[in-house]
């Protein structure tokens, strides 16, 4: 092979090396897409996008607890998160009181509102539609309007939870 053949060689090489390596070193900081979403809301008349849920049965606490993180930025990533007693009731809607609760806050701790015990003065609502504890996977409906954990002139004094939905394969713990 000549030398001028081997120079035609290594130009398409190095460029294609090129777009490799500058294309390959894109980040993201978070997937566009939530990989396993069941749980969705409108928090305060916006979407709200789960990027990451949980749900989990604390056997020897009688109590289940459904959480979800928001895809985004650090400065705007929010979490949810519903607890609620066993045994499980089908399709009796049940309010915030000793027996349900569900809190909204962001991870950076500007913002908290809650309804139930330990969760703020709020009122929220659960029904639970659908519970399969041999498979372990549970659904239900939720709503509120969820009082502010915090005080000052910035903090909104509620927000509405509405359409809230979750759709999940639960974990049990002791």
């Amino acid at each position: 092979m000549s030398y001028r053949n081997r120079a035609f060689l290594i130009f398409p090489v190095l460029a294609a090396a090129t777009f490799f390596l500058t294309t390959a070193c894109k980040k993201s900081s978070y997937p566009t897409s939530p990989p396993n979403a069941a749980l969705f809301a409108t928090i305060a008349d916006t979407s709200w996008t789960v990027y990451y849920n949980t749900a989990i049965y604390y056997q020897s606490r009688g109590f289940f607890e459904v959480n979800g993180v928001s895809a985004g930025t650090k400065a705007d990533s929010s979490y949810l998160q519903l607890i609620f007693s066993a045994p499980i009731q089908l399709n009796k809607t049940i309010s915030t009181d000793s027996t349900f609760s569900l809190e909204y806050y962001d991870l950076l701790g500007n913002y908290d509102w809650g309804a139930g015990t330990n969760s703020g003065d709020g009122v929220s609502y659960l029904k639970v539609t659908s519970y399969d504890s041999v498979n372990h996977k549970i659904a239900g409906t939720f709503a509120g309007s969820l009082s502010s954990g915090l005080s000052g002139a910035s903090y909104t004094d509620t927000v509405k939870v509405t359409n809230g939905e979750f759709n999940l394969t639960y974990t049990t713990q002791n």
